[in-house]
């Protein structure tokens, strides 16, 4: 499985220590823009097929003004977000 899993990840791009600003998504894939603890606090968007991006459930509650989703969460996910916590 160890092996399985560094070939898969020989073609995959890590970013961490960024704040992850907007993620977008769609039939073409998905972009993430970063900013905080970029180089010079300058602001960054990698595209790729999927992104994985691991946030605090408190961040999802606050909204736009922490994590901007383009198109936005779904209602049911979104409903999912308020009524946990």
């Amino acid at each position: 499985n160890t092996i399985l899993l560094a070939g898969a990840a020989a073609s995959v791009s890590v970013h961490t220590g960024a704040a992850v600003r907007a993620i977008a998504y769609g039939g073409d894939g998905a972009a993430a823009t970063v900013t905080a603890g970029w180089p010079n606090g300058t602001e960054a968007t990698f595209t790729a097929h999927h992104v994985v991006c691991a946030v605090p459930l408190g961040v999802l509650k606050a909204g736009d003004t922490a994590l901007r989703f383009e198109p936005p969460l779904p209602a049911a996910v979104a409903g999912a977000v308020a009524r946990i916590g």
